[in-house]
């Protein structure tokens, strides 16, 4: 009986061994079977990188992410100062650059004097920085507003408008707009190598000083 058995499994045996070698056998489709590999789609365009082409797309993956150089401005004396100390805030590759632009005033957003005089009207400013105002100076002028406070002078209705507002906002409702045409020179800030993550960073500093714009840098 057992010599029957042995029989019976080593013809079963070679029979496994003819399908297998025939490749009938389902362990023969493997990742070393060629008919596998022929069946890949676009197989030809798939290789390994070589060390330098890795390199270079990290580099470019890592320079999407960089906003190569975006202008900040115009600012006056104070609110230069202000700004300046704010940049420490926000990574950049490059040191900003510092230029001075010649524009022409059209609208001043201001206070009228105080009857109480220079003090009262000191006082009165150090208030209004505290509400985040930075853009202010004593008017010396020889006009009416001799002796007021500028809130800042701004080349767009717009911009001296939302200026008008936030100064209302914060209890200063005596504040108004009167044209204003002087050429100044203020200051603008090229921002070179700004990351995309600190750009909300920026915005934020940005929105303490109204009426400052924001645009890419002129080639």
């Amino acid at each position: 009986m057992s010599r029957l058995f042995f029989i019976v499994l080593l013809v079963a045996n070679l029979i496994v061994l003819i399908l297998y070698l025939l490749g009938l056998t389902p362990w023969n489709h493997d990742e070393h079977e060629p008919a596998r590999l022929k069946q890949q789609v676009n197989s030809e365009r798939i290789r390994v990188l070589t060390e330098q082409e890795q390199a270079a797309q990290s580099a470019a993956t890592k320079n999407s992410s960089i906003i190569k150089c975006l202008q900040a401005g115009t600012f006056n004396k104070q609110s230069t100062a202000a700004f300046e100390s704010r940049l420490a805030r926000l990574e950049l590759t490059d040191l900003p650059k510092k230029l001075m632009v010649s524009e022409e005033g059209t609208f001043m957003v201001f206070l009228p004097p105080l009857k109480k005089g220079q003090a009262a009207t000191q006082k009165r400013m150090d208030e209004l920085r505290k509400f985040g105002f930075v853009d202010l100076h004593f008017i010396q002028d020889q006009s009416a507003r001799r002796g007021g406070i500028s809130l800042g002078v701004f080349r767009k209705l717009e911009l001296a408008q939302q200026q008008l507002e936030h100064a209302q906002r914060v209890g200063a409702t005596d504040a108004r707009i009167e044209n204003y045409t002087m050429t100044v020179t203020r200051t603008a800030y090229q921002l070179r190598g700004l990351s995309s993550k600190a750009r909300p960073q920026l915005d934020a500093i940005l929105s303490e000083f109204p009426g400052v714009e924001i645009s890419e840098c002129q080639p």
